[in-house]
């Protein structure tokens, strides 16, 4: 996965996570202010015969009606608890601005000269904050949770790029011994068939131009390797300059095929090939994307068998630029732990180990070139009726076709 598409999918994680956050919290205060609306405060208004409160049984409570009855205690609450004279000083000040209904119940509660009265008061007040912080909890709640959520997240990913990490590490480290091998083993041939031609143990000359031309073969294929490693040290670093064209893909891809074809026939491997006549203009570097698809034909090429079949197929897109290319064939099918990693460098199958079998880097080079292309490319291996495995590359927006 890339880091945009971790960075997305992070994204996606806060959204979603905060909306269901938020419908939490809107259900739990819906539920407070109609326990509020429809028991707790009817229930007082009868309690303590509070005017204020008694509207609450015709209408809807809202937040300013709770905010108002909560200081409205508060206010009655410490005047009743003052003592006489300090209160008679302070409650003309208090009840010039409070409500007429708010005045009515605070003169009722002064006539009735009970101090006893203004513990009850107090009480409701106290009971008030509490119901307060209970109106606040489901935010609180929320916010704790929502953290804890993205903690978690954060740790996970944390844990995954540090297992990413050392999955790199190792894959690097058997980069260095595959690239060793696979270049001893054509070097050591080198040297020897070179050893004996200089030290003159090779009189014949039919056998000098054998291991002569062994010498030119094993020399060009390490060189061949050394341009595939180079290549993907620039593919990896960004260092690899592309030069797109607008074209037609679809003749593109028939020349292309035409180079291929006497390989594969000589291979004994019979292509079948599907590409409309309809012109597919897209945006590509024809020489980039020429050696995914070369890639891709060696790739089945050398695990296939004589008398098998190899599919080239174009869709293009319907009203926009874009297209889809398959490249499948009818051979074995790639085993399940390979096909997890069969993009990543130096990934072989078991019967190309040998230095003739390739180098294990023309799926991950051909995937970068995809990449570099605003395209993707994956292994599909879903039973078919033609093919037994496909390589599929999208170019294009994604998810318009059918």
């Amino acid at each position: 996965m890339s880091e945009l598409e971790r960075r997305k999918r992070f994204g996606k994680f806060l959204i979603r996570r905060f909306l269901v956050i938020i419908v939490g919290i809107m259900l739990c205060e819906m539920a407070l202010i109609l326990w509020y609306n429809r028991l707790l405060l009817p229930w007082l208004s009868e309690v303590l015969d509070w005017e204020v409160l008694g509207i609450w049984n015709h209408r809807q409570v809202s937040w300013m009606d709770v905010i108002s009855s909560l200081f409205f205690v508060l206010i009655t609450s410490l005047l009743m608890l003052l003592p006489e004279g300090i209160r008679g000083v302070l409650s003309p000040v208090v009840l010039y601005f409070l409500p007429a209904s708010m005045r009515q119940s605070i003169n009722v509660s002064y006539g009735a000269g009970q101090s006893a009265y203004g513990l009850v008061y107090f009480g409701c007040f106290v009971i008030g904050i509490l119901l307060l912080l209970v109106l606040v909890a489901p935010f609180a709640i929320g916010a704790w949770a929502y953290s804890r959520m993205i903690r978690q997240n954060v740790q996970a990913m944390v844990e995954e790029d540090k297992r990413r990490m050392e999955e790199e590490q190792h894959r690097r480290n058997l980069l260095l011994s595959d690239i060793a091998h696979d270049l001893k083993t054509p070097m050591t041939t080198v040297s020897g068939y070179a050893m004996a031609l200089n030290d003159g143990l090779i009189s014949d000359r039919d056998k000098q131009r054998e291991y002569l031309g062994a010498i030119v073969d094993k020399t060009r294929r390490m060189n061949v390797m050394v341009e595939l490693l180079l290549d993907h040290a620039r593919l990896e670093s960004g260092g690899m300059e592309m030069h797109f064209q607008q074209m037609d893909v679809c003749e593109w891809l028939r020349n292309l095929v035409v180079e291929l074809y006497d390989e594969l026939e000589e291979a004994g491997i019979e292509p079948v090939i599907d590409i409309p006549e309809t012109a597919c203009i897209a945006q590509i570097d024809p020489v980039q994307f020429g050696r995914v698809v070369i890639n891709l034909v060696n790739n089945a090429k050398k695990h296939m068998e004589t008398g098998t079949h190899i599919f080239i197929r174009l869709d293009p897109a319907q009203g926009r630029e874009g297209f889809r290319l398959f490249v499948a064939d009818d051979g074995v099918p790639i085993p399940e732990e390979l096909a997890e990693h069969i993009f990543d460098p130096f990934v072989r199958g078991d019967a190309s180990r040998s230095s003739s079998g390739g180098s294990g880097l023309g799926l991950s080079i051909a995937e970068q070139i995809v990449s570099l292309h605003g395209g993707r490319i994956w292994l599909d291996q879903v039973d078919h009726e033609e093919y037994t495995k496909s390589f599929v590359v999208e170019i294009g927006n994604m998810g318009f076709f059918a």
